[in-house]
C-alpha cells in the first residue's frame, strides 16, 4: 500500500499525470467524432 501514500508526496506531478491520463482518454472518446469530422 505504500503506492498510493508516494503518489500523494508528488501532488504536482500527480495533477499532471491525472491531466495527462484525462487528455488522452478525451482524445480515445472524441476519436470517432474526429475521425468523422476529418475528410478522409
Amino acid at each position: 500500500f505504500g503506492f498510493v501514500k508516494l503518489r500523494f508526496r508528488g501532488l504536482k506531478k500527480n495533477a499532471a499525470q491525472l491531466f495527462a491520463v484525462c487528455a488522452l482518454v478525451n482524445l480515445y472518446l472524441a476519436r470517432k467524432k474526429l475521425l468523422l469530422l476529418a475528410p478522409a
